[in-house]
């Protein structure tokens, strides 16, 4: 997953935490498991609301960006799952290295 460094300091917490559970688990043959909110906002120093406002837009910027660039479109899960709490979605991502580019 490459994430550039311009990305909101909130957004790239959020991604390396759940990139980091999402190779633990991979590393560890388990499946890969939700983060509450709560969990990931002590992680992370955000509020909760905080980490819902993150990933809501990150969300919708990825929506759009896809139906810009592409006919495919992207459901709101495609990569970042919530409910009951939050992971990278493991059908998508194989491996979980987290690079901030210029």
């Amino acid at each position: 997953m490459t994430i550039y460094e311009n990305a909101p300091p909130a957004l790239v917490s959020i991604l390396r935490e759940l990139a980091r559970d999402l190779a633990a688990a991979r590393a560890e043959g388990r499946d890969v498991p939700y983060v509450s909110a709560a969990e990931l906002a002590a992680r992370t120093g955000r509020s909760g609301s905080a980490i819902a406002q993150v990933v809501r837009r990150f969300r919708i910027a990825c929506r759009d960006q896809f139906a810009r660039s592409t006919a495919l479109g992207v459901e709101p899960d495609s990569l970042l799952q919530g409910r009951p709490g939050y992971r990278l979605n493991p059908a998508v991502l194989g491996e979980a290295e987290f690079y901030l580019v210029p």
